[in-house]
């Protein structure tokens, strides 16, 4: 299994500050052993960083600093090894990009997808060995006739019920939650569970809006929302702007092994919390045994 996050904002934003959320107090509460990445948008450019090592073993937002960028969107993927932490590539290392349209397309996917199948490739062709990458490219394949020539605006409609398509024949290969982004659009697909955030508040004479997406709740507070399964959504500068269902039903194990995913975080976030407030603790204790 692993964890998605990303936003979508209407100005840009550190990205720093967002990313924080997956290791609140500075620890590690996913658990995460076998690489991460992370894609910020610069315009219709994307910075991938991406890193082999265990998550544990890194700061992960640590590439945004010394880097004065802001964004308005931004995908993360982490990767957390079953059992035995195996070899990690970065070929195979999340989130994956690709060009179309003059723009990068970024894809992070959640889920195991059957390795050998018959999606059917043409011009966009994977690097790595990875499932994933394959039905990322299927996905560019499909939405390609949903794109306009030359410097046409895009007709959102006809973009998603193109991706609507294609995503339908990949959900019968297994789970399917993935967030991608061409720089403007954000998609979000929930096969099973992926939960946001929106927001909205006043800066000036203008409303700032941002979504959050996660595969769970990253904080405490109110308006998380679990998006319906078998659904695509779409944000625009920070806003929804629309929402299909799509066909082909998550495997029946999906669920269970998402619910237990869900507990694990809890607990290592209840753990963080925990070891925080003894950390203040004993700053508290050793200040007063000096002032006494």
């Amino acid at each position: 299994m692993s964890g998605l996050f990303g936003f979508s904002a209407s100005e840009e934003i550190d990205p720093e500050i967002d990313f924080a959320l997956l290791k609140p107090r500075g620890q590690d509460v996913h658990g995460y052993l076998d690489g991460w990445g992370v894609a910020v948008f610069d315009g219709k450019a994307a910075r991938i960083f991406k890193e082999t090592r265990p998550f544990a073993q890194t700061a992960l937002h640590s590439p945004f600093r010394g880097n004065a960028f802001h964004t308005r969107v931004a995908i993360s993927h982490l990767n957390r090894a079953e059992g035995v932490r195996r070899s990690v590539t970065v070929a195979d290392i999340q989130p994956f990009e690709r060009e179309l349209g003059g723009r990068s397309w970024v894809l992070a996917h959640d889920g195991a997808l059957l390795e050998h199948t018959d999606l059917e490739l043409g011009f966009f062709r994977p690097i790595g060995e990875s499932p994933s990458e394959r039905a990322f490219c299927s996905l560019l394949e499909g939405v390609r006739p949903g794109l306009p020539k030359g410097d046409a605006p895009i007709d959102i409609d006809r973009l998603v019920a193109c991706l609507v398509r294609q995503i339908s024949v990949v959900n019968n290969l297994g789970l399917f939650n993935f967030i991608m982004s061409d720089g403007e659009h954000v998609f979000v697909h929930a096969h099973t569970v992926l939960h946001t955030l929106e927001r909205t508040e006043w800066a000036g004479e203008a409303p700032f809006a941002a979504t959050l997406i996660a595969s769970y709740p990253l904080t405490d507070q109110k308006g998380w929302q679990r998006l319906p399964s078998n659904s695509l959504t779409v944000f625009r500068q920070g806003r929804r702007i629309t929402q299909m269902p799509t066909e082909g039903e998550a495997p029946g194990t999906a669920w269970g092994e998402q619910r237990a995913e869900a507990q694990t975080v809890q607990r290592l976030r209840g753990e963080a919390e925990e070891c925080w407030r003894q950390h203040c603790a004993q700053i508290g204790d050793a200040m007063n045994y000096e002032s006494g």
